[in-house]
């Protein structure tokens, strides 16, 4: 699934409470607009470096999360509109 329609995302999440996780593009334009939220004492988070909420060009705030795999060193990065479930469970390894 592309998520290039921020707009769209946003509609279809307040209207029929559908959600998405992509990775995130090389040139994506959105910003940080929050401090990580990533809680490093619980263990199921082993390997995120980031959890943060960012602003593309539209008003619609979307979740960041970063995964760097610990056995190749390759991080992931993902988008999302789902803003309570647990990095852990969004993003199964």
């Amino acid at each position: 699934m592309v998520c290039i329609d921020y707009g769209m995302w946003s509609h279809i999440k307040h209207t029929a409470e559908i959600y998405f996780l992509t990775r995130e593009k090389f040139n994506s334009a959105a910003t940080v607009s929050s401090r990580n939220l990533i809680d490093n004492s619980d263990s199921r988070n082993h390997g995120f470096e980031s959890d943060c909420l960012v602003s593309p060009r539209y008003r619609e705030v979307l979740r960041r999360i970063t995964y760097t795999d610990p056995a190749d060193g390759t991080t992931y990065t993902y988008l999302t509109n789902e803003m309570k479930i647990p990095v852990h469970q969004l993003v199964i390894i």
